[in-house]
């Protein structure tokens, strides 16, 4: 299946805003320099209820993937709900903890031509070639199928000082293991799990720093991607330019392995945002843990709550 649906915000936001965003992905054979996978995805999250400690917050998510070669269609549709809560921990030492916890249910459905699928299959290792004469692995799949699927996720944000943060989420999707009926089987979505640590530090009043690191569990595949951001104050408020570079490693066929290097920029100019990434795989082989070099475009538009 492609890996790049598994690339959609598994994180349910940490964020309190309510908001709107469309994003659009790219992604590339990495054997080739033909387009893999195209990926448009709309999402949206409102509050139901709101005070001065504690949210409840709802959003939904519509997701379209396609292939480009061959005819495989991923249509999504996902909602979910979090409750988020405030806990102040010191007013002298600046210290608040946020908690959130969110669950949600995914709607899916694969719509399929099985003619002329690739999707990296069909590399052969010992010539060093593409033979379209082995099986892509699609082809035993039915014109249409639908399955449904369970998400949870948890989460806290801690912040010390005037100038630190430090957030860890973990979250899990189909969590139910669901099935996809193929022609002469039945096969189970893997159970996928994510975690990210990330640490946000503030050097002066024009400049802030992030380190995170984002891992990866999606049946037998596993990657980490370690990342570093440096985020520059422009003079309107709440406005800011970020750039950074990140590495993802991934478990190989028989080790772990340096798999893709990564681009991330970002205009921040409230309420609007603007995000590019690109990453690019260094091995052929890595595609299957990260859907080959990507490229990504998100827009945003955020309602700042008072």
């Amino acid at each position: 299946m492609n890996q790049v649906y598994h690339h959609i915000t598994q994180q349910l936001d940490d964020s309190s805003d309510p908001r709107i965003g469309v994003s659009y992905k790219s992604a590339w054979q990495g054997l080739t320099d033909q387009i893999g996978f195209t990926t448009i995805q709309l999402n949206g999250e409102a509050h139901i209820y709101t005070s001065d400690i504690d949210q409840w917050i709802a959003g939904a998510v519509f997701l379209h993937d396609n292939a480009s070669t061959g005819k495989l269609q991923n249509n999504l549709v996902q909602i979910h709900a979090r409750y988020r809560r405030v806990i102040p921990m010191s007013k002298q030492a600046h210290q608040t903890l946020h908690v959130q916890m969110g669950a949600g249910i995914r709607m899916g459905g694969y719509n399929l031509d099985p003619n002329d699928l690739w999707f990296g299959r069909q590399f052969d290792i010992a010539n060093n070639t593409i033979n379209t004469n082995l099986s892509s692995g699609e082809s035993t799949i039915i014109e249409s199928t639908n399955y449904w699927s369970v998400l949870l996720s948890a989460s806290g944000t801690y912040t010390f000082g005037k100038s630190h943060k430090i957030y860890l989420g973990i979250s899990g999707a189909n969590l139910n293991a669901p099935n996809i009926s193929l022609l002469n089987s039945t096969e189970v979505l893997p159970r996928s799990y994510f975690g990210t640590l990330q640490i946000s530090s503030v050097l002066n009043k024009q400049i802030m720093q992030d380190i995170q690191l984002a891992y990866q569990h999606i049946g037998n595949l596993q990657n980490i991607l370690a990342a570093y951001r440096m985020h520059f104050n422009m003079n309107a408020e709440d406005s800011n330019v970020y750039v950074g570079l990140g590495t993802r490693l991934g478990n190989g066929i028989d080790r772990w392995q340096l798999n893709s290097m990564a681009f991330l920029f970002g205009i921040n100019f409230s309420p609007f945002s603007i995000e590019f990434n690109y990453e690019r795989s260094l091995s052929p082989f890595s595609q299957g843990s990260n859907g080959g070099s990507t490229f990504e475009l998100a827009l945003a538009y955020r309602i700042r709550s008072n």
